[in-house]
């Protein structure tokens, strides 16, 4: 069972979304009798150590959004997302829909409908029509929701805990798995960072689900097939390569 955007809607129909969402979690997680607080400097520690050794990292993403504005419509998307220490991030995404099989369909890299680069200064976005790279920039829902799955600062644990603060970590099985629950909470209250709900699998110390949380959108990420230190190419995270 995965406590997800559908449990909100099922139980807190007619609560605002943004607050059920993360109401619902900790009360599910607050309730349960396998549920008890974690060290969050052993967790910290843990993820340190295992992303210090993570040269690369590949997985299949997939994307579920909700905006404000547009009630209860979720929308999925699936792709993948590229990871190359210590600053560079590749995401690939396009609606998801069904294979013969009845699972999503990934497309060949480069063929996405959204394909976007994270250099480790700035994001861009690739544009087939004009055939460029584009600069993204400014308060578009669309933007604000790649930032916050690309985000560099995700990807390196020191940057992360510069600009978070976690306020409670504890085991969780909701998903199957045993996972450390971490809520975190932007140090800054100015709306630029997005809270954060992270499931970290207790072994590897890698992601296996993160939701993102905005006033006015919110965002959540499964991981899977994660692959470790595959010796990515790194022309893949140019923006002078496209197929």
């Amino acid at each position: 069972m995965q406590v997800s955007i559908k449990v909100a809607y099922e139980v807190l129909h007619e609560m605002n979304r943004f607050a059920s969402i993360f109401t619902i979690i900790l009360l599910v997680i607050g309730c349960s009798s396998q549920s008890e607080a974690q060290s969050i400097q052993q967790v910290v520690q843990g993820m340190q150590a295992r992303w210090a050794n993570i040269r690369d990292a590949s997985a299949v993403i997939e994307i579920q959004t909700w905006k404000k504005n547009e009630g209860e419509k979720v929308s999925v998307f699936y792709g993948q997302i590229f990871y190359r220490a210590p600053l560079h991030v590749r995401l690939e995404y396009s609606p998801a829909p069904e294979s013969s099989t009845g699972t999503p369909k990934l497309y060949p890299l480069g063929q996405n409908k959204f394909v976007y680069i994270h250099d480790g200064r700035k994001l861009w976005r690739y544009s087939p029509s004009q055939k460029t790279w584009i600069d993204q920039y400014g308060n578009d829902p669309v933007i604000t929701m790649v930032n916050q799955i690309a985000d560099i600062n995700n990807f390196n644990v020191e940057r992360f805990l510069s600009i978070y603060q976690l306020a409670d970590v504890r085991s969780d099985n909701s998903l199957g798995i045993p996972t450390y629950l971490l809520r975190a909470e932007p140090k800054a209250r100015g709306g630029q960072h997005p809270r954060q709900l992270m499931w970290i699998h207790q072994r590897t110390y890698l992601p296996v689900e993160v939701i993102m949380a905005r006033a006015e959108n919110e965002v959540s990420a499964f991981f899977h097939k994660i692959k470790q230190n595959v010796s990515l190419p790194t022309e893949i995270f140019s923006t002078k390569w496209t197929d």
